[in-house]
């Protein structure tokens, strides 16, 4: 079992590698996600490098999470970032330095009330993402609002 911190939400949103033996938790009420190792031998899950974390207190960053198979990129939602537009990020494990690096510009919402990054989805290698937005309108007066994915591919 893991664990969270006092009030940080741990687990609001997960996703696991293909064989299980990486774990990506969200804890959106502090704007971070912990990324864990099974480790078979001891029976136990470890942080692996320092916890991710978002832009800015209230960004809710962490609230949509995804792995690619091989647990080494990551996708991540904030959708309260930029005043309620959202944000996506992306990073990749660096194993020569045991870090999380960003290798994508931040991918933001357009309007106020995005919600850009409600949800994340990788691609098995990791190649391509998708990311929802229930929330796409031109502005709040805008009613109803309608829901758009917009699909990233690496070049």
């Amino acid at each position: 079992n893991i664990s969270g911190e006092d009030a940080d939400g741990s687990g609001w949103s997960v996703s696991l590698s293909a064989d299980g033996s990486v774990l990506a938790v969200g804890s959106p009420s502090q704007d971070k996600v912990r990324v864990y190792m099974y480790h078979e031998i001891e029976e136990v899950w470890r942080s692996v490098g320092a916890d991710i974390l978002g832009e800015a207190l209230g960004d809710e960053f962490g609230g949509a999470v995804s792995l690619s198979s091989d647990g080494t990129r990551l996708a991540v939602g904030a959708r309260s970032s930029r005043i309620g537009r959202g944000q996506v990020r992306v990073f990749q494990y660096d194993e020569a330095s045991g870090t999380w690096l960003q290798i994508a510009t931040d991918i933001d919402g357009t309007f106020l009330t995005d919600g850009y990054g409600w949800s994340v989805s990788l691609s098995g290698d990791g190649k391509k993402m998708a990311a929802g937005s229930p929330n796409v309108g031109s502005d709040v007066s805008e009613l109803p609002m309608n829901g758009s994915v917009r699909v990233f591919e690496e070049p």
